[in-house]
């Protein structure tokens, strides 16, 4: 299959689920461009050695547009000039696009797009939701086609649909298929107005081969060595992390905690790591490669993700991290919060408390610290968890699967139009 990629910037370190989706379908045989709309912010040898051999052959397009509605209309004709001039009409077409034409961004990057010619694909993958809605208004401008599959991974079925209750409309109209990561996004995308029938969920996949799966131990003079991966960003509860170590402190278990992440929110947790005196015990490590993110979760003995809704409504789909430390043999500690339930099976692989239960967490990690006769078993009903659900290899041939389907969906709609039929009238 010839497969298009939208996503928001490539390569972007954080983004591993996407990477292991776009490689898996290349490693299938499958033919894959990107289209990014701007350039991402880590190198692609630090990232992943992979994209820096793919660049070479030339697959990253790029459909940028400034930032901010002035700098836009200051470089239009810039971006018109040599552009095809229906597309440049139509992209400026405020009765049929509204905002996506008054805000200039639809011209920028259709006038990108209509450089390459009219681009032919069986499936145009765009990774959230927000850029589902770029790939509708590119199909309706005629500069692409193929069935279009959109990924919903958190805030964009959260946070967004609650700032903007239709945003999504035209993309459950006119797209084939939307790919919810987890149950709980399911349920959120119909209740705004999805048919049901277009909403498949579908995990996102880690390679469990990149994992071996090791038993924690903790010698007797050891610290509990407690890690987190996540982005310094008020869903990640990482301020409830630092305040249930406190408390492992004061009730005198020896804990030692190390967050890998970068964020807005970071001056706000160094403070509240200052007030608490914890120094000794909280460091902060920012972000890292996906091979010192491995090195790290084989040296840790615990995985805390303690997410939470945010004031906004966002909230998180299944961390992948969560996975990667299950798959590794490692329990967990987290809360009950978006689709963690899906994979976390509490008492099993690790434990759930309730989001901004800090009792619970320092509880929780302290039973874990004074029984470490329960990680082994934690850790192999993680890893048997992962394998059987999480697996990217499993997950990329499901993927194959729905490519297909929203295909053929997109086929049959073509000829219902072709026969004066409505298209959305074809399930």
């Amino acid at each position: 299959m010839r497969l298009a990629y939208l996503v928001n910037a490539f390569p972007i370190l954080s983004e591993t689920f996407v990477r292991e989706q776009i490689f898996g379908m290349m490693e299938r045989g499958h033919h894959v461009e990107i289209y990014a709309l701007d350039v991402g912010g880590d190198t692609a040898r630090v990232v992943d050695e992979r994209i820096g051999r793919w660049q070479e052959d030339a697959r990253v397009y790029h459909l940028r547009a400034p930032a901010g509605w002035l700098a836009r209309a200051g470089g239009a004709w810039r971006a018109a000039r040599g552009a095809d001039a229906a597309c440049v009409r139509g992209s400026l077409d405020v009765a049929r696009f509204g905002r996506d034409a008054l805000g200039l961004g639809l011209l920028y990057r259709s006038a990108a797009l209509a450089r390459r010619g009219r681009q032919r694909y069986d499936v145009i993958h765009a990774q959230f939701g927000p850029l589902g809605h770029i790939a509708v208004r590119l199909r309706q401008l005629g500069l692409w086609e193929g069935a279009i599959v959109t990924s919903f991974r958190g805030y964009d079925a959260t946070q967004l649909l609650r700032r903007r209750p239709n945003r999504y409309r035209e993309v459950f109209r006119e797209g084939e298929l939307a790919l919810p990561v987890s149950g709980a996004l399911q349920r959120a995308l119909i209740a705004h107005g999805a048919d049901p029938s277009r909403v498949e969920v579908h995990h996102s996949g880690i390679d469990c081969a990149s994992f071996p799966c090791r038993e924690r131990t903790r010698r007797a003079d050891e610290p509990l060595r407690v890690l987190s991966v996540a982005r310094l960003v008020p869903k990640k509860g990482i301020d409830d992390a630092v305040r249930a170590v406190a408390r492992l402190a004061e009730d005198g278990v020896d804990v030692r905690y190390e967050v890998i992440g970068s964020g807005g929110e970071r001056p706000r947790i160094e403070e509240l790591i200052d007030r608490l005196a914890l120094r000794d015990r909280i460091t902060l490590l920012g972000e890292r490669s996906h091979p010192e993110v491995r090195a790290r979760l084989e040296d840790a003995h615990v995985l805390l993700a303690p997410s939470v809704t945010a004031k906004d409504g966002d909230q998180e789909g299944i961390p992948n991290v969560l996975k990667e430390a299950m798959a590794s043999g490692m329990p967990v500690v987290a809360t009950r919060h978006g689709g963690i339930p899906e994979l976390v099976e509490d008492g099993v692989s690790g434990y759930l408390v309730a989001e901004r239960d800090v009792a619970s967490l320092a509880d929780r990690l302290a039973f874990l610290a004074r029984h470490p006769e329960r990680w082994g078993e934690m850790g192999r009903s993680g890893r048997a968890k992962v394998e059987a659900v999480f697996d990217r290899r499993r997950l990329n041939e499901e993927l194959e699967n729905l490519y297909r389907l929203a295909r053929e969906r997109h086929a049959r709609r073509g000829v219902a139009a072709s026969a004066g039929a409505p298209a959305s009238a074809t399930p």
